[in-house]
């Protein structure tokens, strides 16, 4: 898989992920709330943005193959065999990088007058 490719469906994966338990729990009427965002009377707070970290090995190829473009790919296993003869160069390199990302919430209203009991 291409290292574009793994970014965007790790991170839409994430939000798909969140939103189907918040849509879960409410669903299901269970206790609690999943990733909540407090607002106070008419006065509604931002999400909260939370970093995704990703920390990837990847490989930057020059393949010499037909209909194969070289280029960086996510590291994986590969089971199988191939017909066609491949000149393969390789290296494997780490890289870490974080992005900031707000996940759906769960909307709660505040009280002013009254603080949360958390017991």
């Amino acid at each position: 898989m291409d290292l574009k490719s793994f970014i965007s469906s790790t991170l839409v994966q994430i939000q798909e992920g969140v939103q189907d338990a918040i849509n879960q729990t409410t669903e299901k009427g269970l206790e609690g709330s999943v990733n909540p965002k407090y607002t106070v009377s008419n006065n509604p707070s931002l999400g909260q943005t939370q970093d995704v970290k990703f920390d990837i090995a990847v490989t930057a190829s020059d393949e010499d193959k037909a209909g194969v473009n070289g280029g960086i790919k996510v590291v994986g296993i590969s089971f199988g065999g191939d017909a066609s003869s491949t000149t393969k160069m390789s290296q494997i390199s780490r890289i870490q990088f974080s992005i900031p990302v707000t996940p759906p919430t769960t909307h709660i209203q505040k009280n002013p007058s009254k603080p949360l009991n958390f017991t």
